[in-house]
């Protein structure tokens, strides 16, 4: 119950800081790169059954100028259980493969809990528009209890100290007594 409701606080406090950005963007103090995650989650009771989660990223240019080499992180927390899949290629594949709408991975392969990646198809968004990294899985069993977030990052010429995501990727189970 206590866990329900620091998530409760932490869901609340996310919606004000968007209101406050979107209040923000209304009164012309505009930002001029957003970026957020939109997703749905299935969730397993069973320890034999996966859990998954569909996601997005999104990055929208909300300024009057075209967003130069973009390109994202997703850092998932250390502990976390996820087995992370979507549309990508790593460096090597990048000039045999152009699948559209794929993104191009541009870290070690090694890293299990962070994916700096790029467009393969795109080199800016242009005044007004947006990119995504678009259905990526992330998918883990229910065996023991867990806590685990992802977090996103945009960045771009002219945004190189990165901008973060408006909102987080946050999901947790406790196994049961006799499970």
């Amino acid at each position: 119950m206590e866990r329900l409701l620091q998530l409760k606080k932490q869901q609340e406090a996310r919606i004000q800081d968007i209101r406050e950005k979107i209040n923000a963007w209304k009164a012309g103090q505009r930002e001029a790169v957003i970026c957020f995650f939109t997703h749905s989650i299935h969730i397993s009771h069973d320890t034999d059954q996966e859990c998954m989660m569909m996601a997005s990223f999104h990055i929208r240019n909300l300024s009057h100028q075209k967003m130069h080499d973009p390109y994202i992180c997703l850092k998932m927390s250390e502990d976390a259980p996820f087995q992370f899949s979507g549309k990508y290629v790593h460096k090597e594949q990048a000039g045999k493969m152009k699948a559209a709408g794929a993104w191009v991975r541009m870290d070690e392969q090694q890293k299990k809990n962070e994916f700096w990646l790029k467009p393969l198809d795109h080199t800016g968004i242009e005044p007004g528009g947006s990119l995504a990294f678009a259905n990526f899985q992330l998918k883990w069993k229910h065996e023991t209890s867990y806590a685990a977030s992802v977090h996103g990052y945009a960045y771009g010429k002219g945004w190189e100290s990165g901008v973060p995501s408006l909102n987080q990727i946050s999901a947790s189970g406790v196994k049961g007594e006799g499970e």
